[in-house]
């Protein structure tokens, strides 16, 4: 979505977010912006304590969002470096899918 929806979304949920792990719109914002930079999402302790998620968009031939795929542990095995190895496993099991 663009820029203006995804502000629009945060903000229009911003009071349920925080059921999410204490999650806040200043918080769901830097996450937007750093999947966006990386082309993968990452979050963790807030829909779990102690687990983080990796994951990545499933789209059409127009670049639409079909779905979503995603590999969660505990944060102790989830470390950066195995955080960017499951991205890239992703990327490569989607191929023209992502």
């Amino acid at each position: 979505m663009s820029d203006d929806e995804a502000q629009a979304a945060i903000h229009g949920h911003g009071v349920m977010l925080a059921r999410y792990g204490g999650m806040t719109p200043e918080r769901l914002e830097l996450l937007v912006r750093n999947t966006r930079e990386r082309g993968w999402a990452v979050v963790g302790n807030h829909a779990v304590q102690g687990a983080l998620g990796v994951g990545r968009a499933v789209c059409d031939a127009e670049g639409q969002p079909l779905a979503g795929i995603s590999v969660a542990a505990s944060t102790a095995r989830m470390t950066s470096h195995r955080q960017r190895w499951i991205a890239g496993l992703m990327k490569e099991a989607l191929g023209d899918w992502e």
